[in-house]
């Protein structure tokens, strides 16, 4: 449902969505990575 409303938008404003999506994940990584290396 999502990608079919994205892709009806132009190709910067996806790249966005796209964008801050593997930044959040990438962060959330960080934090785990973070708190197993912290917690040992």
């Amino acid at each position: 449902m999502i990608w079919i409303s994205l892709s009806t938008l132009p190709e910067e404003v996806r790249l966005q969505f796209y964008n801050r999506d593997i930044w959040t994940s990438i962060s959330k990584q960080i934090k785990k990575l973070s708190y197993d290396i912290l917690g040992s």
